[in-house]
């Protein structure tokens, strides 16, 4: 067994200032300008304030949008916050029982008190007094959110591709709930089956709110598994006092640093997305890989990432970056509920490029989010977050959410799916992947999936930075087995 060891011990001067100085020096000048910031903060209350108020004297019908909601209307045309995923289902195409099956399990759910339990699936967003509100579509057809796909069939996987890329750059529908679900049948001839394509904005809910709720509420049977304890659950109290402490000082590292530079960054976006997915990798031989080197699954799949990274900057550039900064979502929550809403944070996530072995790779990798999962970063970045879209004006919020985006090269979820076979509406789901949104100037998106025992990588990048997404898929699946074999885990 090949054990991955992180060393931690202080290293002398340079130590003492990063990790003591620095934070200490920082929480004394922030206690020193709190005084004089809290007026502003106070202004600032009682002017949103006032608006809520008389956006709900005025308007009763609509619902303010949460804070953690608003922020994903701040994106635009050619980087739109809609998050895309793709499922196959095995059988023969009914499009009408699909059609009822969404009505019934996700628009027109009802709790026991008789309350949709999802109404945002029959609003959509509109603008009122410089705040996001949902409104409650006059009339509702499922057939305008669930449809078939009515002209050219993709024939290889490489057009199925294709279409994919040219869904996922088309805008949703205006004045109408933001979510579709677009039905491709399948030219496969032996095999009856088609492809669910999901569209839904992410101002609607994050990925694991969705995930949960298609787990629980719109598939056929639940899957009775163990959800083990995610950050939010985890030392919450203790995370919250360390933030206090060191929140200046990050806050202050995180203004200072500067844009990312390399080839996958920097130019404006065209709005063309390309996409691109792994083939079906066996979870058990990545669960072997990870227990003989001593690390998490998470560990190594950044690993193999960036090793991948490092071999398509070594092939397809002049230089290659130390290190691309990646945008990691982290789920806050404390506890199950079935709330479609937004509770995350993004912390930033350096992947090293610098290290050719990969198993010094995989250390620098593991140390570097052992780091992450000892600081208080994911609560004080969502603390940040809710608190100045609660207090600034919107214009300023997205010049600032924008600029800290484009510090960064891409987006990197990872969603751990049940590793059971679903139904949906009696159709068995084969195979699933997805695809995060991005913001600002990032244009590139990498997602980890598993589900029913395999595990699959989806790409999604703009035209203007890479014309061949599948190059890097590649790359990545070559890593995870160069890996593979040099744990013995094959």
């Amino acid at each position: 067994m090949t054990e991955i060891r992180s060393n931690q011990d202080p290293q002398g001067l340079a130590w003492w200032w990063k990790e003591v100085l620095f934070p200490l020096l920082a929480f004394v000048l922030a206690i020193l300008i709190l005084p004089f910031f809290l007026p502003i903060s106070l202004t600032f209350a009682i002017y949103r304030h006032i608006l809520r108020s008389r956006i709900k004297e005025k308007y009763p019908e609509v619902t303010i949008a949460s804070h953690g909601d608003a922020i994903w209307f701040q994106d635009t045309k050619n980087n739109m916050a809609v998050i895309n995923s793709l499922m196959l289902l095995k059988g023969k195409l009914d499009i009408k029982k699909v059609q009822q099956t969404m009505l019934d399990r996700l628009v027109m759910a009802k709790g026991e008190d008789g309350k949709l339990l999802f109404p945002k699936f029959q609003c959509y967003h509109k603008q009122i007094m410089h705040r996001d509100v949902w409104v409650q579509q006059e009339t509702f057809d499922i057939t305008d959110h669930v449809y078939k796909w009515d002209k050219s069939l993709p024939q290889t996987k490489t057009e199925l591709e294709s279409l994919l890329g040219y869904l996922c750059s088309q805008p949703l529908p205006v004045q109408k709930a933001l979510w579709e679900i677009i039905i491709v049948p399948s030219t496969n001839r032996t095999d009856e089956q088609f492809y669910l394509v999901f569209r839904v904005h992410h101002s609607i809910a994050d990925g694991i709110a969705l995930t949960r709720v298609l787990m629980t509420k719109v598939v056929d049977v639940p899957p009775n598994e163990h959800r083990p304890l995610r950050f939010g659950s985890k030392n919450k109290w203790l995370r919250a006092i360390k933030g206090v402490f060191t929140g200046p000082s990050l806050l202050v590292k995180r203004l200072g640093m500067g844009l990312d530079k390399n080839a996958l960054h920097g130019p404006d976006l065209s709005g063309d997305k390309l996409v691109a997915w792994s083939q079906q990798m066996d979870l058990q031989m990545i669960k072997r890989m990870k227990n003989a080197a001593g690390c998490t699954l998470n560990d190594m799949i950044m690993s193999c990432l960036a090793g991948a990274l490092r071999e398509y900057f070594k092939k397809h550039s002049s230089t290659i970056p130390k290190d691309i900064e990646a945008y990691v979502p982290v789920d806050i929550r404390g506890g199950n509920s079935l709330n479609l809403d937004n509770q995350f944070a993004l912390v930033f996530f350096p992947l090293a490029l610098d290290i050719e072995d990969p198993m010094h790779l995989l250390q620098e990798t593991k140390l570097r989010m052992d780091r992450i999962k000892n600081s208080a970063e994911p609560l004080l970045n969502a603390l940040v977050m809710t608190y100045c879209m609660a207090r600034l004006p919107n214009w300023l919020t997205r010049l600032l959410f924008n600029n800290m985006s484009d510090k960064c090269s891409m987006v990197l979820s990872n969603v751990p799916g049940p590793q059971d076979k679903l139904f949906l509406a009696g159709y068995a789901m084969e195979e699933a992947i997805f695809w995060p949104p991005q913001r600002a100037r990032v244009g590139m998106g990498v997602s980890i999936l598993s589900y029913n025992g395999h595990l699959k990588m989806g790409l999604i990048i703009d035209r203007v930075l890479l014309s061949n997404p599948s190059v890097l898929v590649n790359l990545f699946e070559e890593q995870v087995h160069k890996v593979a074999k040099h744990l013995n885990a094959l």
